[in-house]
């Protein structure tokens, strides 16, 4: 794929999803994204002519799920109807009927991943696998709906199962195995673990970033606002009332969630001697890349904030 036909998937992916989401920077996004899995968010075992087409794969999915993800947790846009049609379309996007603009644009999204990944060397190996693991991830988002619409469901426990899958780590490497000629399938159970690991990594990171959005936006769902209500350092009042004063109160638990994050490197580190067919060692320090990417990845929303706080949006 040359510069020319790259740039213009980009934009086709700004042109169709910027008038979705007028909360989020979706050109920003989107070129985020693909800087992160371009440069540091892959597998070393991949076969390097693919990297720049995974990075866009990985890019369409993850543009995916944040649409997803609205649906779910910012307080104007909820739509549990809409939710419960877009977890259908991975296994029925081709016959489901949809009228929805907004549903549309995620079908075309998620046909367009599915036709590039299965021209993919390993694609049948890796299927089922990858369709699980995002079925897993609309999962947690449908789990986020319900945090966020059942005031008495929240609790961090649940919250440490599910709400991870939101990073898409898992499903990545899934989709960077079936480029991957050099990966022993037998490995497969082992480094399992590895991926849930990184996942857990990157989740971290993006909530130190986003968390302040999410004060915005009301979702509850997000582990250090749970975390904060849990340990009644902050109220749901003062979140609607005095967003910035909950900020800073839930500042003090930042260095609570990076120790996590840096014991989750270690452990992969520790389990990198099970796994022979890929470099896990140098996975780890892409990872730890990744992190510290999310770490000052700069705070997109702020200019959009008192929109964020004021509007009512009706997704349709």
């Amino acid at each position: 794929m040359n510069f020319r036909d790259l740039d213009r998937e980009l934009e086709k992916i700004i042109r169709l999803c910027a008038s979705l989401s007028p909360l989020r920077d979706i050109p920003f996004l989107t070129t985020w994204f693909f800087k992160i899995f371009k440069n540091y968010a892959y597998l070393p075992c991949i076969d390097n002519k693919y990297i720049t087409r995974l990075a866009l794969d990985k890019t369409k999915l993850a543009i995916f799920i944040t649409l997803a993800d609205d649906l779910a947790g910012n307080f104007t846009l909820r739509n549990e109807r809409l939710l419960n049609l877009v977890t259908k379309i991975p296994k029925e996007y081709s016959s489901i009927r949809i009228k929805s603009r907004y549903l549309r644009a995620l079908r075309r999204i998620w046909t367009e991943i599915i036709d590039s990944i299965k021209e993919y060397p390993r694609y049948n190996e890796f299927r089922k696998i990858f369709l699980f693991d995002v079925e897993q991830t609309l999962l947690s988002i449908k789990f986020e709906y319900l945090i966020n619409t059942i005031e008495q469901l929240g609790n961090s426990f649940e919250l440490k199962i599910y709400i991870p899958f939101e990073a898409i780590g898992v499903a990545c490497c899934d989709i960077d195995l079936m480029c991957s000629p050099s990966f022993d399938k037998n490995e497969l159970g082992r480094v399992r673990p590895i991926f849930y690991l990184a996942q857990y990594v990157c989740h971290i990171g993006n909530v130190i970033n986003t968390f302040p959005k999410e004060l915005l936006e009301r979702d509850y769902s997000c582990p250090l606002i749970l975390l904060g209500l849990e340990k009644r350092a902050i109220t749901k009042k003062l979140i609607e009332k005095k967003p910035k004063v909950a900020e800073e109160k839930l500042r003090v638990f930042i260095p609570h969630l990076d120790r996590k994050a840096r014991i989750c490197l270690k452990k992969m580190r520790r389990l990198s001697k099970n796994v022979k067919s890929i470099d896990v060692e140098k996975f780890v320090d892409n990872v730890e890349k990744v992190y510290e990417e999310f770490l000052k990845k700069p705070k997109y929303w702020e200019k959009n904030s008192k929109k964020i706080k004021n509007s009512f949006t009706v997704i349709k």
